[in-house]
């Protein structure tokens, strides 16, 4: 964010009742998925109960008006199944707005019902040795951070890039754009913020309005991040849901 179930049962309905709040920013029965990643936005981790089958998304108010909803006009083909982790950022009514994130790295933003979905606390390790490894976020999109001599402090180091992967903007100048990210930063309570300075790392709300800036959030597997779209050239971003595809020492 011991009587297990007690503590469980407690913490979901706090995370329910604090994660309601959230609906008022969403357009009305839009879901948009993980927008800000500040401490002071609530955020849970979930999973899809073990005794559901396929869990299907369900539309949004904008692709049809009385959707969401259980009747099967909402019901879209992309699913979800039995074990699979979301991120939730919404609550209305009986629906979650969750993000989902394949084992291919690609997100799927969209409505699940409430009642297939169980929250969970959040284990975050609260130490920087939580924030070690590489992470990526699709095909362009990646993230390494090691632990540096000092107690506490991590070294962050990305890349991103956006058209690299389409052949028919490689061959092309200027049709690719790339980006990176460095800073050294102490994570606390897991969060991590930090602007990219002139060759060195400023706090996140110093600098000029032109420099990159970067929010990070660990929740359970997942690594959020979000950034003001000043770390690379046009269309480039670091913003996204990574999950770690390895470690380093």
């Amino acid at each position: 964010m011991k009587l297990k179930t007690a503590w469980i049962a407690i913490a979901t309905t706090m995370l329910l009742t604090s994660l309601g709040g959230n609906a008022a920013r969403a357009d009305a029965g839009d879901c948009n998925g993980v927008r800000d990643i500040g401490p002071g936005t609530a955020i849970s981790l979930g999973a899809v109960k073990s005794n559901e089958r396929r869990v299907h998304f369900l539309k949004s108010a904008s692709a049809q008006q009385s959707c969401p909803s259980n009747s099967p006009k909402c019901r879209e083909k992309d699913f979800v199944s039995p074990g699979d982790q979301i991120i939730v950022s919404v609550v209305e009514r009986e629906f979650l707005c969750a993000d989902h994130i394949n084992p291919r790295g690609l997100r799927r933003t969209g409505w699940l019902p409430r009642n297939a979905v169980v929250l969970l606390p959040d284990r975050t390790p609260p130490r920087s040795d939580g924030w070690i490894g590489r992470w990526t976020s699709g095909p362009e999109q990646t993230i390494s951070i090691a632990r540096t001599p000092r107690a506490g402090e991590i070294r962050i180091r990305g890349e991103a890039s956006f058209g690299a992967r389409e052949p028919s903007r490689q061959d092309r100048e200027g049709l690719v754009s790339t980006g990176e990210l460095e800073g050294r930063v102490r994570p606390t309570s897991g969060f991590a913020a930090f602007t990219m300075g002139t060759n060195t790392t400023l706090p996140y709300d110093q600098g000029e309005e032109v420099d990159c800036r970067v929010r990070m959030r660990r929740l359970g597997s997942f690594l959020l991040v979000e950034d003001n779209r000043r770390c690379g050239g046009i269309n480039v971003s670091f913003s996204g849901i990574y999950r770690r595809s390895g470690r380093r020492p």
